[in-house]
Protein backbone atom coordinates (compact mmCIF):
# COMPACT_ATOMS: atom_id res chain seq x y z
CA UNK A 1 0.00 0.00 0.00
CA UNK A 2 3.21 2.22 0.49
CA UNK A 3 4.20 1.97 -2.69
CA UNK A 4 0.60 2.24 -4.20
CA UNK A 5 0.54 5.56 -2.33
CA UNK A 6 3.99 6.87 -3.76
CA UNK A 7 2.84 5.74 -7.01
CA UNK A 8 -0.50 8.26 -6.47
CA UNK A 9 1.20 10.76 -5.21
CA UNK A 10 3.67 10.84 -8.00
CA UNK A 11 1.40 11.37 -10.49
CA UNK A 12 -0.68 13.74 -8.43
CA UNK A 13 2.84 15.90 -8.34
CA UNK A 14 3.19 15.37 -12.10
CA UNK A 15 -0.55 17.02 -12.44
CA UNK A 16 0.37 19.85 -10.52
CA UNK A 17 3.62 20.21 -11.84
CA UNK A 18 2.29 20.75 -15.35
CA UNK A 19 -0.58 22.56 -14.05
CA UNK A 20 1.29 25.17 -13.21
CA UNK A 21 3.80 25.12 -16.54
CA UNK A 22 2.81 28.63 -18.18
CA UNK A 23 2.35 28.79 -22.03
CA UNK A 24 2.32 32.11 -23.59
CA UNK A 25 0.38 32.09 -27.06
CA UNK A 26 -0.74 34.98 -29.00
CA UNK A 27 -3.11 34.56 -31.43
CA UNK A 28 -4.42 37.01 -34.49
CA UNK A 29 -8.42 37.72 -34.22
CA UNK A 30 -9.38 35.47 -36.98
CA UNK A 31 -8.48 32.96 -34.26
CA UNK A 32 -10.40 33.72 -31.27
CA UNK A 33 -12.68 30.79 -30.80
CA UNK A 34 -10.14 28.45 -31.42
CA UNK A 35 -7.52 30.14 -29.22
CA UNK A 36 -10.04 30.98 -26.51
CA UNK A 37 -10.84 27.53 -26.10
CA UNK A 38 -7.13 26.32 -26.11
CA UNK A 39 -7.21 27.77 -22.77
CA UNK A 40 -9.15 24.99 -21.66
CA UNK A 41 -7.94 22.09 -23.82
CA UNK A 42 -4.70 20.82 -22.27
CA UNK A 43 -3.73 20.57 -18.10
CA UNK A 44 -1.11 22.76 -18.98
CA UNK A 45 -1.76 26.77 -17.71
CA UNK A 46 -2.40 28.20 -20.96
CA UNK A 47 -2.47 32.43 -21.19
CA UNK A 48 -3.94 33.26 -24.48
CA UNK A 49 -3.97 37.08 -25.87
CA UNK A 50 -5.49 37.51 -29.12
CA UNK A 51 -4.83 40.80 -30.73
CA UNK A 52 -4.49 41.74 -34.72
CA UNK A 53 -1.28 41.04 -36.17
CA UNK A 54 -0.16 44.58 -36.66
CA UNK A 55 -1.05 45.49 -32.85
CA UNK A 56 1.72 42.17 -31.92
CA UNK A 57 4.12 43.37 -34.43
CA UNK A 58 4.44 47.10 -33.40
CA UNK A 59 4.51 45.89 -30.06
CA UNK A 60 7.42 43.57 -31.03
CA UNK A 61 9.33 45.12 -33.85
CA UNK A 62 11.07 47.50 -30.49
CA UNK A 63 10.21 45.35 -26.96
CA UNK A 64 13.26 44.76 -25.24
CA UNK A 65 11.54 41.76 -23.76
CA UNK A 66 8.68 39.15 -25.21
CA UNK A 67 5.78 38.51 -23.89
CA UNK A 68 4.65 35.49 -25.44
CA UNK A 69 6.11 32.08 -26.25
CA UNK A 70 4.59 31.67 -29.83
CA UNK A 71 2.51 33.46 -32.11
CA UNK A 72 -0.57 31.85 -33.95
CA UNK A 73 -0.11 34.44 -37.27
CA UNK A 74 0.14 34.04 -41.00
CA UNK A 75 3.33 35.57 -43.04
CA UNK A 76 4.70 37.62 -43.28
CA UNK A 77 4.76 38.68 -39.84
CA UNK A 78 6.94 36.72 -37.70
CA UNK A 79 9.17 37.48 -40.51
CA UNK A 80 8.63 41.48 -40.01
CA UNK A 81 9.11 41.83 -36.85
CA UNK A 82 12.34 40.14 -36.58
CA UNK A 83 13.50 42.46 -39.46
CA UNK A 84 12.43 45.49 -38.02
CA UNK A 85 14.43 44.36 -34.91
CA UNK A 86 17.54 43.95 -36.67
CA UNK A 87 17.03 47.51 -38.23
CA UNK A 88 17.46 48.54 -34.41
CA UNK A 89 20.01 46.57 -33.29
CA UNK A 90 17.65 44.07 -31.40
CA UNK A 91 17.76 40.52 -31.66
CA UNK A 92 15.68 38.26 -33.98
CA UNK A 93 12.76 36.81 -31.83
CA UNK A 94 11.56 34.07 -33.66
CA UNK A 95 12.71 30.28 -34.60
CA UNK A 96 12.13 28.48 -37.86
CA UNK A 97 8.08 27.83 -37.88
CA UNK A 98 7.86 25.03 -40.26
CA UNK A 99 5.05 23.56 -42.03
CA UNK A 100 1.75 25.16 -41.93
CA UNK A 101 -0.52 23.92 -38.94
CA UNK A 102 -4.06 24.85 -41.05
CA UNK A 103 -4.72 26.70 -44.56
CA UNK A 104 -7.34 28.40 -45.84
CA UNK A 105 -8.27 29.69 -49.09
CA UNK A 106 -8.85 33.02 -49.71
CA UNK A 107 -12.50 33.67 -51.39
CA UNK A 108 -14.66 36.20 -52.72
CA UNK A 109 -18.22 36.07 -51.25
CA UNK A 110 -20.42 38.28 -53.61
CA UNK A 111 -24.22 38.77 -52.95
CA UNK A 112 -26.31 36.51 -55.20
CA UNK A 113 -28.55 39.32 -56.62
CA UNK A 114 -25.28 41.21 -57.76
CA UNK A 115 -23.17 38.07 -58.93
CA UNK A 116 -24.54 37.70 -62.78
CA UNK A 117 -24.33 41.78 -63.10
CA UNK A 118 -20.71 41.79 -61.84
CA UNK A 119 -19.95 38.69 -63.57
CA UNK A 120 -20.73 40.37 -66.71
CA UNK A 121 -18.82 42.86 -65.57
CA UNK A 122 -15.66 40.95 -65.12
CA UNK A 123 -15.78 39.57 -68.87
CA UNK A 124 -17.18 35.88 -67.27
CA UNK A 125 -14.93 35.38 -64.37
CA UNK A 126 -14.88 37.72 -61.27
CA UNK A 127 -11.76 38.53 -59.60
CA UNK A 128 -10.06 41.39 -57.55
CA UNK A 129 -8.87 43.38 -60.53
CA UNK A 130 -11.99 43.80 -61.83
CA UNK A 131 -13.86 44.22 -58.52
CA UNK A 132 -11.36 47.14 -58.21
CA UNK A 133 -12.26 48.53 -61.20
CA UNK A 134 -15.84 48.32 -60.26
CA UNK A 135 -15.46 49.80 -56.37
CA UNK A 136 -15.72 53.58 -57.17
CA UNK A 137 -18.63 53.05 -59.53
CA UNK A 138 -22.01 52.88 -59.04
CA UNK A 139 -24.13 49.55 -59.69
CA UNK A 140 -25.77 51.02 -62.78
CA UNK A 141 -22.32 51.76 -64.35
CA UNK A 142 -21.79 48.02 -64.88
CA UNK A 143 -25.25 46.75 -65.97
CA UNK A 144 -26.66 46.20 -62.49
CA UNK A 145 -29.64 47.93 -60.81
CA UNK A 146 -29.78 51.70 -59.65
CA UNK A 147 -31.66 50.88 -56.86
CA UNK A 148 -28.26 49.19 -55.81
CA UNK A 149 -26.88 51.95 -55.24
CA UNK A 150 -22.78 52.17 -55.12
CA UNK A 151 -20.55 49.10 -55.68
CA UNK A 152 -19.90 48.17 -51.80
CA UNK A 153 -16.46 45.63 -51.58
CA UNK A 154 -15.05 45.02 -47.88
CA UNK A 155 -11.98 43.15 -46.14
CA UNK A 156 -10.34 43.27 -43.15
CA UNK A 157 -8.28 46.32 -42.52
CA UNK A 158 -4.68 44.87 -44.20
CA UNK A 159 -2.78 47.43 -41.71
CA UNK A 160 -3.53 45.16 -38.87
CA UNK A 161 -5.76 42.47 -39.83
CA UNK A 162 -3.24 39.39 -40.94
CA UNK A 163 -6.18 37.97 -43.23
CA UNK A 164 -6.58 41.74 -44.77
CA UNK A 165 -3.00 42.25 -45.86
CA UNK A 166 -3.36 38.58 -47.31
CA UNK A 167 -6.40 39.73 -49.01
CA UNK A 168 -4.61 42.82 -50.20
CA UNK A 169 -1.94 40.76 -51.64
CA UNK A 170 -3.67 38.96 -53.79
CA UNK A 171 -6.15 41.73 -54.84
CA UNK A 172 -2.31 43.23 -55.88
CA UNK A 173 -1.34 40.29 -57.53
CA UNK A 174 -4.84 40.41 -60.03
CA UNK A 175 -4.44 44.09 -60.77
CA UNK A 176 -0.53 43.02 -62.15
CA UNK A 177 -1.18 39.59 -63.44
CA UNK A 178 1.46 37.84 -61.30
CA UNK A 179 2.92 36.87 -57.78
CA UNK A 180 6.44 38.11 -58.49
CA UNK A 181 5.42 41.51 -57.36
CA UNK A 182 8.32 44.39 -56.79
CA UNK A 183 8.44 47.38 -54.87
CA UNK A 184 8.78 49.34 -57.88
CA UNK A 185 5.28 47.73 -58.77
CA UNK A 186 3.77 49.66 -55.78
CA UNK A 187 4.95 52.90 -56.91
CA UNK A 188 3.30 52.79 -60.18
CA UNK A 189 0.81 55.46 -60.70
CA UNK A 190 -1.67 53.46 -62.63
CA UNK A 191 -1.30 50.44 -59.76
CA UNK A 192 -1.66 52.99 -57.40
CA UNK A 193 -4.63 54.77 -58.86
CA UNK A 194 -6.60 51.66 -58.66
CA UNK A 195 -5.61 50.71 -55.25
CA UNK A 196 -6.48 54.02 -54.01
CA UNK A 197 -10.33 53.62 -55.58
CA UNK A 198 -10.55 50.13 -54.07
CA UNK A 199 -9.92 51.08 -50.63
CA UNK A 200 -11.86 54.30 -50.68
CA UNK A 201 -14.47 52.45 -51.69
CA UNK A 202 -13.85 49.73 -48.74
CA UNK A 203 -13.47 52.46 -45.98
CA UNK A 204 -16.54 53.92 -46.65
CA UNK A 205 -18.66 50.57 -46.39
CA UNK A 206 -18.17 48.18 -43.27
CA UNK A 207 -18.92 45.00 -43.76
CA UNK A 208 -17.92 41.05 -43.02
CA UNK A 209 -19.33 38.06 -44.00
CA UNK A 210 -21.56 38.02 -40.69
CA UNK A 211 -22.96 41.39 -42.10
CA UNK A 212 -23.59 40.19 -45.03
CA UNK A 213 -26.16 37.73 -43.99
CA UNK A 214 -27.68 39.52 -41.54
CA UNK A 215 -27.65 43.29 -43.37
CA UNK A 216 -27.42 42.90 -46.96
CA UNK A 217 -27.69 46.04 -48.32
CA UNK A 218 -24.38 46.99 -46.36
CA UNK A 219 -22.22 45.53 -47.97
CA UNK A 220 -22.18 43.52 -51.68
CA UNK A 221 -18.75 42.09 -52.36
CA UNK A 222 -16.35 40.12 -49.38
CA UNK A 223 -12.80 39.44 -49.41
CA UNK A 224 -11.88 36.88 -46.72
CA UNK A 225 -11.09 33.09 -45.92
CA UNK A 226 -12.57 30.23 -46.11
CA UNK A 227 -12.77 28.94 -43.01
CA UNK A 228 -14.47 32.58 -42.33
CA UNK A 229 -16.92 32.23 -44.69
CA UNK A 230 -17.98 28.58 -45.56
CA UNK A 231 -19.17 27.19 -42.54
CA UNK A 232 -20.87 30.52 -42.03
CA UNK A 233 -22.88 30.78 -44.83
CA UNK A 234 -23.43 26.77 -44.96
CA UNK A 235 -25.24 27.48 -41.80
CA UNK A 236 -27.00 29.79 -42.36
CA UNK A 237 -30.73 30.30 -42.66
CA UNK A 238 -31.21 32.58 -45.15
CA UNK A 239 -33.23 32.66 -49.05
CA UNK A 240 -30.52 34.12 -51.40
CA UNK A 241 -27.51 32.52 -49.50
CA UNK A 242 -24.07 34.57 -50.95
CA UNK A 243 -21.97 32.80 -53.29
CA UNK A 244 -18.59 31.71 -52.55
CA UNK A 245 -15.87 32.58 -55.34
CA UNK A 246 -12.00 31.10 -55.92
CA UNK A 247 -10.43 33.74 -57.46
CA UNK A 248 -7.84 31.72 -59.89
CA UNK A 249 -4.97 30.91 -59.34
CA UNK A 250 -6.39 30.12 -55.77
CA UNK A 251 -4.06 32.10 -52.62
CA UNK A 252 -3.84 30.54 -49.40
CA UNK A 253 -3.87 31.72 -45.82
CA UNK A 254 -0.92 29.44 -44.18
CA UNK A 255 -1.35 29.24 -40.32
CA UNK A 256 2.12 29.26 -38.87
CA UNK A 257 2.75 28.34 -35.01
CA UNK A 258 5.67 31.18 -34.69
CA UNK A 259 7.94 30.16 -31.17
CA UNK A 260 10.32 31.91 -29.43
CA UNK A 261 13.63 31.07 -30.15
CA UNK A 262 15.10 29.57 -27.37
CA UNK A 263 11.70 29.19 -25.10
CA UNK A 264 12.01 25.95 -22.82
CA UNK A 265 8.18 25.34 -23.46
CA UNK A 266 8.34 25.54 -27.76
CA UNK A 267 8.04 21.62 -27.63
CA UNK A 268 5.06 22.05 -25.46
CA UNK A 269 3.88 24.61 -27.37
CA UNK A 270 3.87 22.80 -30.31
CA UNK A 271 2.30 19.79 -28.36
CA UNK A 272 -0.56 21.80 -27.46
CA UNK A 273 -1.44 23.21 -31.15
CA UNK A 274 -0.59 20.23 -33.04
CA UNK A 275 -2.80 18.50 -31.37
CA UNK A 276 -5.90 20.21 -29.73
CA UNK A 277 -5.51 23.14 -31.74
CA UNK A 278 -5.66 20.85 -35.22
CA UNK A 279 -8.94 19.63 -34.18
CA UNK A 280 -9.93 23.05 -33.09
CA UNK A 281 -9.01 24.61 -36.38
CA UNK A 282 -10.58 21.97 -38.57
CA UNK A 283 -13.82 22.36 -36.76
CA UNK A 284 -13.74 26.28 -37.32
CA UNK A 285 -13.19 25.37 -41.21
CA UNK A 286 -9.55 25.88 -41.96
CA UNK A 287 -7.99 22.88 -43.85
CA UNK A 288 -5.77 20.78 -41.73
CA UNK A 289 -3.78 17.63 -42.65
CA UNK A 290 -5.64 14.17 -41.23
CA UNK A 291 -8.58 16.37 -40.36
CA UNK A 292 -12.02 16.08 -41.71
CA UNK A 293 -13.07 19.33 -43.54
CA UNK A 294 -16.14 21.05 -42.09
CA UNK A 295 -19.41 21.72 -43.59
CA UNK A 296 -19.26 24.55 -45.93
CA UNK A 297 -15.50 23.60 -47.00
CA UNK A 298 -15.21 21.94 -50.11
CA UNK A 299 -13.24 18.80 -50.77
CA UNK A 300 -13.17 20.16 -55.02
CA UNK A 301 -11.07 22.88 -54.60
CA UNK A 302 -7.20 21.98 -54.79
CA UNK A 303 -4.67 23.95 -52.90
CA UNK A 304 -1.21 25.11 -54.41
CA UNK A 305 1.96 23.66 -53.03
CA UNK A 306 3.11 27.18 -52.02
CA UNK A 307 0.03 29.64 -50.74
CA UNK A 308 0.04 31.87 -54.31
CA UNK A 309 1.11 35.18 -53.18
CA UNK A 310 3.67 37.70 -53.27
CA UNK A 311 6.72 37.49 -50.80
CA UNK A 312 6.69 37.90 -47.36
CA UNK A 313 8.78 41.02 -48.03
CA UNK A 314 6.76 42.51 -50.32
CA UNK A 315 3.88 42.02 -48.02
CA UNK A 316 5.23 44.04 -44.90
CA UNK A 317 5.95 46.78 -47.90
CA UNK A 318 2.54 46.61 -49.05
CA UNK A 319 1.70 47.32 -45.22
CA UNK A 320 3.36 50.68 -45.72
CA UNK A 321 1.64 51.29 -48.65
CA UNK A 322 -1.90 51.26 -47.53
CA UNK A 323 -1.04 52.96 -44.23
CA UNK A 324 0.08 55.81 -46.76
CA UNK A 325 -2.97 55.78 -48.75
CA UNK A 326 -5.73 54.65 -46.38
Amino acid sequence: MIAGSLVVRDRIDERSARKRTLLRLTCVTELADVCDGLANASDIRVDVVVEPAGTTADRLSTAKVADLDGWLVTPPWPEAVDEARQRVGLAKLFAPSGEPVARSPLVLVVQKLREQALRASCGGEIGWKCVGNAAPKGWSDIGGSNAWGLVKPWHPDPRQEAVGLLVAGQATSAYLGRTDVSTDDLDDPAYLDWLNGLELAVRRTGGSVTDMLTAPAQVDVVGTIEADAGPQIAAAEVTDKPVVLYPRPVATADLLLAPLAGSRVTGALRSLVGGAGRRALAKAGWRVRGQDLARGVPASISLPAGNGLPSPGLLTALRVTLTEIR
